[in-house]
Order: C-alpha cells, then sequence, then structure tokens
C-alpha cells in the first residue's frame, strides 16, 4: 500500500529526474518502484544527512522487510569496494582498447566521491500494462554495474528500437556504459538506453552501481582521440555543470546526451 510519506519520497525523486513514480492507474493501489541511494552530498539536493533520515525514519519497516536495511552498512561497504574495483578493471582494458595510457583513464575516475550504489525494489502489481517501473533513459554515467540480486527480469535495453529483455545469470554482473563514457572516448563507446519493468507475480530487487568522473573534473573527449578523430563531437564541462544540467531536465531517453552533443 502507498503511504503518504513514500509518496513524498517518489515524488522528490520525480521532481528532479523522473526516476521515482508511482502506479499510473488510480484503481491500481500499490507503488511499482522504490528505491533507496546511497551518493556523495553533492549528488543529493537534501543533504545524505537529511536524506537518510527521511528513508530510514518514516520507512524503516517497509525498508529492512524488503531490502534488510537494518544493519546492511558494513555489507555495502564491502559490495562497494569490490564494484569498484571491477570498474577501475573495466575502464583499464576500455583504455587498451582504445589505445590510450590506462592511468590516462585512472585518473578520471580516482575520486573517491565517483560512486553511489542504488538498490531498487520493483514489487508486483496485479496490472502491469498500466505501469511504468523505470522510465527509459541511458545512464548519465561512465560506467554500471548492476547486480540483478533475486535473478527476476525486469531488465530492458533498447536495440534496434525494441525492447529485449536481458535475462538474469545466476553469479553474473551487468555493465552498462553510461553517457559519460560515450563522451569521454568521443562517441567511440556508446551509452544503451534500457528501462525497468515491473510483472504481476514477483518483486523485483536490484543493486546498481555507479560510476562517475571526480568532482572538479572535465567531462568532454579525451584529447588524444580528437585529435585521432579529428573532431569532437561532444562539448567539455565542469563535472558541476554537467549534473547541474541533467537535473534540471526531465529523464526522457538519451535526451541530455543529445544536449551535449556538437
Amino acid at each position: 500500500m502507498r503511504s503518504k510519506g513514500l509518496d513524498k519520497y517518489l515524488w522528490f525523486q520525480k521532481s528532479r529526474n523522473s526516476i521515482g513514480q508511482i502506479c499510473s492507474s488510480l484503481q491500481c493501489n500499490l507503488f511499482d518502484y522504490a528505491s533507496l541511494t546511497c551518493s556523495p552530498s553533492y549528488l543529493c539536493p537534501l543533504g545524505l544527512p537529511q536524506m537518510y533520515k527521511i528513508i530510514l525514519n518514516k520507512y524503516t519497516n517497509f525498508l529492512c522487510l524488503k531490502l534488510g536495511l537494518c544493519f546492511f552498512r558494513d555489507t555495502l561497504d564491502m559490495y562497494s569496494a569490490e564494484v569498484k574495483s571491477i570498474a577501475k578493471i573495466l575502464l583499464g582494458k576500455i583504455a587498451v582498447a582504445l589505445k590510450i595510457k590506462p592511468e590516462e583513464m585512472d585518473k578520471l575516475f580516482d575520486d573517491e566521491l565517483g560512486q553511489r550504489i542504488r538498490l531498487n525494489y520493483y514489487p508486483r502489481c496485479p496490472e502491469p500494462d498500466k505501469v511504468i517501473g523505470l522510465t527509459p533513459h541511458s545512464d548519465s554515467t561512465g560506467l554500471t554495474i548492476l547486480l540483478q540480486a533475486n535473478e527476476v527480469e525486469g531488465l530492458q535495453i533498447k536495440k534496434n528500437a525494441k525492447w529485449v529483455s536481458v535475462k538474469p545469470l545466476p553469479n553474473a554482473l551487468v555493465v552498462n556504459v553510461g553517457d559519460i563514457l560515450e563522451i569521454i572516448t568521443n562517441g567511440t563507446y556508446r551509452s544503451i538506453e534500457h528501462r525497468g519493468v515491473v510483472n504481476s507475480e514477483k518483486e523485483r530487487l536490484s543493486v546498481a552501481a555507479f560510476h562517475n568522473i571526480g568532482l572538479g573534473k572535465e567531462i568532454g573527449p579525451m584529447r588524444s582521440l580528437v585529435e585521432r578523430h579529428k573532431a569532437a563531437f561532444f562539448k567539455s564541462v565542469t563535472t558541476e555543470e554537467y549534473f547541474n544540467g541533467l537535473f534540471s531536465r526531465e529523464l526522457d531517453g538519451k535526451a541530455y546526451l543529445d544536449v551535449m552533443r556538437l
């Protein structure tokens, strides 16, 4: 059942980027998506202490029941560190494939505040055809590493103008290229548009780890790739300018990436 407090939290997210949404059917008394985000304070307008106070004080019973969040900090810290090491390896391999020095890529993503974790919960819904779980979008990040925690289908990617389901594999992670990686590689690696859907039979739980360029750094095509391609295909902006622009817009496919194009 929806609560007024939960509606308030979902409304807060929707006003920022349309990620948090409630059921679109007036007859369906279930919400279709809830999340808990652990992020640096510059990405959270409410500030971390206030945000956690809102979530944990008002929704303790719901979140602890569905996500087991009573004493999850140590587990999340360990998971965060391990996933970050995977992201570093992947970014290093991408650098090698691009024929640039791995250190050049590593310097962009070496900020401790560059990672945030979001736990997503999609409850069962009796009318899934009337609900949007997670709006179609591409991630604004460099790399997203996703754990489909209870191995329930729900992630779909857009391929050749059609939505294709990504079937969960046991003990496997899904890696999504984000908009930032498309920008810094000057379009060599393309971000993927995807969405989350719900169903009437099973609830779904996923854990997404987003890896971004650190504060105070420039988001733009790497100079060596611009020289190689003889053109820059994207603007160069500061991290702050990038996220301020992102959060001022509605979530809509790859629309924000299009704003960054030259």
